[in-house]
């Protein structure tokens, strides 16, 4: 799994929690740098904030691009606080699986990646 958010003690909180969990995590704190991780391994998910404070505002969109564009077996979820329905809308159409209002309980984020794990597994070329 990869988790991506700028704030860097929400990023190692998820790292640390999911790792508990018995989950493979590796982290990032920018876009630049989760698009080297996403280059460098096919993660099973990937769970981005949608802002990451670069320009723009919706780098989680450029990641949601990148990684479908490199496999179709990948879930991916972003998390955001500017949930409007045209973000929503834009990232299922590059590819995101879910798209969560902030906050989330880590009860439920872990219920929406095994959905979206689930899901993803039956995708063709994907792990069963």
């Amino acid at each position: 799994m990869l988790v991506v958010d700028d704030d860097a003690v929400i990023a190692v909180m998820l790292q640390r929690y999911f790792t508990s969990l018995g989950f493979a995590v590796d982290e990032a704190t920018s876009l630049d740098q989760a698009m080297q991780r996403a280059a460098a391994f096919e993660y099973v998910l990937v769970l981005s904030d949608l802002r990451m404070g670069g320009g723009g505002g919706q780098e989680g969109l450029q990641l949601v691009r990148f990684v479908r564009e490199r496999t179709a077996t990948t879930g991916i979820i972003v998390l955001t606080a500017y949930a409007d329905p045209q973000i929503i809308a834009d990232a299922k159409s590059l590819g995101a699986d879910r798209v969560l209002q902030k906050p989330q309980t880590f009860k439920e984020l872990v219920r929406v990646i095994g959905e979206v794990i689930d899901a993803r597994s039956g995708v063709p070329g994907g792990t069963a």
